[in-house]
């Protein structure tokens, strides 16, 4: 009878290690965590989260210990085996190694969190070598014959808001990102180009379409549904740009920018090594990159320079100084086609990226 319960203990104490684990690798819906530092001492990571999702219970057992600083929206932490407790935006709870934690957006609007990880700081820690910065995707720049008519048409039909306080008009924002807009007589399509297209996601891709199909837009490929993703369909804005109408509730608004490449895991691999970013799979099926929920998608094929184009170029933003983030660069065989400058209140350049992408660096 003893030799019996102590085989019914040991089995239940698998269970329960195992049903951890698998809690803890669970996917989580509506999750999205954006690493914005890695190095040999700290990771800084973002979390944001949709109202309602859940990050299962987990541990981190690479670390020496890490804060949980809540930044937006009505979030819940259980620790070990306490009561969750409501985690207020400002506060900050402090958590040993291995301790079993999770949390949910409470909430019904998305909320965010910053986790800081503090690593063994040993000296083979500290003699590795520092980790790409994870720098802010910025803007889409597309090429326009009338700037005014596009920034009504965008606002009218793809949700853009005027642009920040005492920046110029010919522009829009789409959450943080902005859309500008380059004068441009005769813009060429962006089909085809080293930026084919970007993605709007919207809440209901049905209702978007007929509103657009009544509003004269041109279609280019009815919705249509991949299993496991989302529903989307293509149009082409007055001017030529392509642009895939999509229905992802756990992004929407201004979604992804999808490029072209004869080999787009060179691409990835690139882009990851100058940029930074998270190499990852989007609904953990296609091949894709994330910068702080922007996400950058890849088809394979051949692609002419995206300069002078519908969509002519993309840009990222450095918080370190310019001038030094491009002798980074440089280090690394990134081509700048144009040295860094200032305009207005903010320093930018042009460098070239696969597939001659244009892109813009720059620092605010």
């Amino acid at each position: 009878m003893r030799i019996s319960t102590t085989l019914l203990g040991l089995a239940l104490i698998v269970l329960c290690v195992l049903g951890a684990r698998a809690q803890t690798n669970r996917p989580n819906p509506g999750v999205n965590p954006v690493r914005q530092i890695d190095r040999a001492e700290v990771r800084v990571t973002r979390v944001e989260l949709q109202p309602g999702a859940v990050r299962a219970v987990h541990t981190h057992d690479d670390v020496r210990f890490h804060l949980f600083i809540p930044v937006s929206g009505k979030l819940e932490l259980t620790m070990g085996s306490a009561q969750p407790v409501e985690a207020t935006p400002g506060q900050a709870f402090f958590m040993e190694k291995g301790t079993p934690h999770g949390f949910r957006n409470a909430g019904t609007t998305p909320a965010m969190v910053m986790e800081v990880f503090v690593k063994d700081t040993g000296a083979a820690a500290l003699a590795a070598p520092a980790a790409t910065e994870t720098m802010t995707y910025d803007h889409v720049h597309f090429g326009v014959p009338d700037q005014a008519k596009a920034v009504e048409w965008y606002t009218k039909y793809m949700g853009g808001q005027p642009g920040p306080a005492g920046e110029p008009n010919e522009r829009l924002l789409f959450g943080q990102t902005r859309f500008i807009f380059l004068k441009n007589d005769k813009p060429l399509p962006s089909a085809g180009s080293s930026v084919d297209h970007i993605g709007i996601s919207f809440p209901d891709v049905a209702a978007k379409m007929k509103e657009l199909e009544a509003a004269g837009v041109k279609v280019l490929t009815p919705i249509h549904e991949e299993r496991g993703l989302f529903k989307s369909a293509f149009i082409e804005d007055p001017w030529g740009a392509k642009i895939e109408i999509l229905q992802d509730p756990a992004t929407l608004g201004f979604h992804h920018v999808h490029l072209r490449a004869p080999d787009p895991d060179a691409a990835f691999k690139w882009y990851l090594e100058k940029f930074g970013g998270e190499r990852t799979k989007l609904k953990g099926r296609v091949d894709a990159l994330n910068y702080g929920g922007v996400w950058i998608l890849a088809d394979k094929g051949d692609a002419t320079p995206s300069e002078g184009h519908a969509i002519d170029h993309i840009g990222w933003r450095t918080t370190m100084d310019l001038n030094a983030k491009a002798t980074e660069l440089k280090a690394k065989g990134v081509k700048f086609t144009t040295e860094p400058r200032a305009i207005r209140d903010i320093h930018m350049s042009y460098v070239e990226g696969p597939e001659a992408v244009k892109i813009e660096l720059l620092q605010r």
